[in-house]
């Protein structure tokens, strides 16, 4: 998939199922897809960065939506 095309739901989509078992991966997994996506919008392939969750940070202690209570995806 192109970067200019990934959507929040992509992202969730590939968070929230190992949130539960192991949150560390999954906040630095979220950290790394928004430097990317970041770089993305700098080189211009995009023209905005997507929302993970209801948050919009780079601060990793950002709680995100309500699905998991186990990390930072989904509180």
């Amino acid at each position: 998939m192109p970067v200019s095309e990934v959507k929040s739901a992509d992202l969730l989509e590939i968070l929230i199922p190992i949130c539960h078992r192991k949150a560390e991966t999954t906040r630095c997994m979220r950290l790394r897809m928004l430097a990317v996506l970041e770089g993305a919008v700098a080189m211009q392939f995009r023209i905005d960065t997507p929302v993970i969750g209801s948050a919009r940070s780079s601060d990793p202690n950002i709680s995100l939506s309500s699905t998991c209570r186990h990390c930072s995806i989904g509180k």
